[in-house]
């Protein structure tokens, strides 16, 4: 594939992965990691929102909590590339989630000049995001450094990655195009501006927000992180820094 550059956001990082369907009914809420729940501090991840095709949008939601020891990882034969498979498969590891459409979601950690081919279906829509290091992209060895992501054409069945003089670390991620119309404003991404207008009126008339399976003890774990935190002394100081 020949992939195009794109600047994105600055560097984050993550150490675990959930995956939240928000499909009917849902109002997402994130967590800090009982370290942070306790000692306070900044927290920094990735948040990728997959869309759905409009026959899954309205769904039954469910949670899928993947801690890091559950992250498959795959590492090449000459041990030059890391691979965790959150979503997908990569050298013939597949992810412990389930996911309703066709998605590649990894976490590469190239060493220094080494390099990588993944396969792509051509039908999919995917880029690579650097969040870590620089290096190159695709046939067309396009140069992509920290911040930036190279979006893919579809021109070809694979995708090459090869690591700068002080390696690499990226996000590939790719999906099944659906071919759908798509309409969006604020968290909403439906097919319709109607449908967005319809979820609107139900996240104010209260009918959003149906908990999914743990969530009131999830809840209760936030709010006693939350007065930890304040009784501590960190609450001012942790929210001037934002």
């Amino acid at each position: 594939m020949h992939p195009k550059a794109y600047c994105l956001h600055d560097r984050f990082k993550y150490h675990a992965f959930d995956l939240r369907p928000a499909c009917s009914l849902v109002v997402p809420s994130e967590m800090p990691s009982d370290r942070m729940m306790k000692e306070g501090g900044d927290f920094e991840g990735f948040q990728l929102w997959v869309n759905l095709p409009a026959a899954l949008k309205m769904t039954q939601p469910r949670y899928q909590d993947v801690p890091p020891a559950r992250i498959p990882v795959a590492i090449s034969s000459d041990g030059c590339v890391e691979a965790k498979v959150i979503a997908g498969n990569c050298m013939g590891i597949d992810a412990t989630i389930d996911t309703h459409t066709a998605i590649h979601f990894i976490d590469f950690r190239l060493k220094p000049g080494s390099e990588f081919s993944h396969p792509i279906p051509s039908d999919h829509n995917g880029f690579f995001y650097v969040y870590l290091g620089q290096g190159n992209v695709g046939l067309n060895d396009l140069s992509v450094q920290e911040g930036q992501a190279a979006i893919f054409n579809h021109d070809g069945s694979s995708v090459k990655l090869r690591a700068g003089s002080k390696g690499m670390k990226g996000l590939l991620i790719c999906g099944e195009a659906i071919k759908e119309p798509i309409a969006r404003w604020g968290p909403f991404v439906m097919n319709t501006q109607e449908q967005i207008h319809q979820a609107f009126e139900d996240y104010q008339s209260g009918k959003l927000g149906r908990p999914i399976e743990g969530a009131e003890a999830r809840r209760k774990a936030t709010q006693q992180a939350k007065a930890a935190q304040q009784s501590s002394g960190r609450w001012q100081q942790d929210n001037q820094s934002l």
